[in-house]
């Protein structure tokens, strides 16, 4: 997406690759009509992404998308509800939620549900299970420390980059999730 759609000069994405055919435009939608724009989703999926692997550089690519279209949001936000979607999960704050035991556990499945049953817009969530943690940690080397708790499932819930004490319940947890996140220290 880098390397064939971004504008470089004016920030944003393209919607046709530069290795496509010669046209006389290549356009660049903002829009968010019935289909949100393709560069509202770009910044959104940069966003989470920045945050699941903790690469800033995604972050950066979608705070360019942020600036190349504020003026046109501003002057029309109500087309643009993706796009301040996107802006929403930006300013957090985020929850990073890590649930690590194998899937097919009782209790790690009711962790994963209490997260599912709840509106948390700014979330990702990651499952640490052993049979692919291999591929996980590659591209989030954070969760390597976020194992199971003396061989039972654990929930970990990090807000603004930090991690709470690991829960091993499904209970536990939602009382986390349905608590108020703690004002980042200044």
């Amino acid at each position: 997406m880098e390397r064939l759609f971004r504008d470089a000069r004016a920030g944003g994405y393209f919607f046709t690759g530069e290795d496509g055919e010669a046209l006389l435009a290549r356009a660049k939608e903002i829009y968010d009509g019935a289909a949100p724009s393709g560069n509202s989703v770009a910044a959104l999926v940069l966003l989470r992404l920045g945050r699941i692997t903790g690469d800033a550089a995604f972050e950066r690519s979608a705070e360019a998308i942020f600036k190349a279209f504020s003026g046109t949001a501003a002057r029309a936000p109500t087309a643009h509800t993706q796009l301040l979607a996107a802006l929403d999960f930006a300013l957090g704050p985020t929850r990073e939620i890590v649930i690590a035991g194998e899937k097919a556990d009782p209790e790690a499945r009711s962790m994963a549900r209490e997260v599912t049953r709840r509106f948390l817009p700014r979330k990702v969530v990651l499952w640490n299970a052993p049979d692919e943690s291999k591929t996980l940690h590659r591209l989030a080397p954070f969760v390597k420390a976020q194992t199971p708790i003396a061989g039972a499932s654990a929930a970990y819930l990090c807000e603004n980059y930090a991690c709470r004490a690991p829960v091993t319940s499904a209970d536990e947890l939602g009382r986390l999730l349905d608590a108020p996140i703690p004002a980042a220290a200044s």
